[in-house]
């Protein structure tokens, strides 16, 4: 396996962090890893040698405001700065690889960023596979509170406003010690501004999902307090994709890539990523 970090400057005129994983076999497939709110890629090296033990080519990077990119932490001012971001990396990724299927996963926002991505992208992709995607917001968040939110976001957007939920990330411990550990994570507040921009996002989702029509898999813990797994329920009911398919885990947390159960949700994903790549090299002959 061959790693590489780069970097390249968005429409938005932020230095982006990136980075690859390549297999040393011949590359089958070439996955997107969108990572979630205040974290960011380096998170993800068990799901990469899951996927690079599958010959699939492996690409994330930072969102804006995440991780070693530019940007105010946890900031945004318009939700599409990530996806426009996200499509400049990915136009990048098939001018080297333009003959491969390429699928995203997508985690928590960066669920929500990559279901956003395909209302306007998806002819360039193969697949997605969502993880606990935040289609819709926690199901102890009031009306009230939404409301009293987005007033907050029009006077002060850049104020930190919205408590992030870390010991709802995983059910184990280690898990969370870690990520509460690593100074690159975001453990704060979060932005009115980027909060806000995440709810209309996820109305504008709402409203759009019929036009999504490629292969999907949306993975949703029961137990997720950061996100509403009605959400998924939902995604999955409104979408126009034919090969669409939902797992529920009952009692797992957030992370499900870091659930101790984590074993039995990448072999469902690799499971269902290697059955994509066969219809893929089925319908080239």
């Amino acid at each position: 396996m061959t790693h590489q970090e780069s970097s390249f400057t968005n429409p938005n005129g932020k230095h982006i962090f990136t980075q690859s994983w390549l297999p040393d076999a011949q590359i089958k497939a070439v996955v997107v890893i969108v990572h979630g709110l205040g974290e960011h890629s380096s998170r993800y090296q068990a799901l990469v040698e899951q996927l690079i033990s599958i010959d699939s080519a492996v690409y994330s990077l930072d969102h804006p405001g995440h991780g070693r990119s530019e940007g105010k932490r946890v900031y945004i001012e318009d939700f599409n700065e990530f996806i426009d971001t996200l499509d400049l990396l990915i136009d990048q990724i098939k001018a080297q690889h333009p003959q491969l299927p390429l699928y995203l996963i997508g985690h928590s926002m960066g669920g929500l960023i990559s279901a956003s991505y395909l209302l306007k992208h998806q002819d360039k992709l193969a697949g997605a596979i969502l993880s606990a995607p935040a289609i819709q917001p926690p199901a102890n968040l009031s009306p009230l509170l939404i409301k009293l939110g987005k007033y907050i976001a029009a006077l002060a957007p850049k104020l930190p406003a919205v408590a992030l939920d870390i010991q709802g990330v995983s059910r184990d411990p280690q898990v969370v010690a870690q990520y509460q550990a690593d100074p690159l994570n975001h453990t704060g507040l979060i932005t009115a501004g980027l909060s806000r921009q995440i709810q209309v996002a996820m109305e504008i989702l709402a409203q759009q999902a019929h036009t999504i029509i490629i292969p999907l898999l949306i993975l949703q813990g029961t137990a997720d307090r950061l996100v509403n797994p009605e959400g998924a329920h939902f995604f999955k009911q409104h979408i126009a994709s034919q090969d669409k398919e939902l797992k529920i885990y009952d009692g797992l947390y957030h992370e499900l890539f870091n659930e101790p159960e984590k074993d039995q949700i990448f072999a469902d994903a690799i499971g269902w990523l290697s059955s994509q790549l066969i219809k893929h090299e089925s319908a080239q002959i």
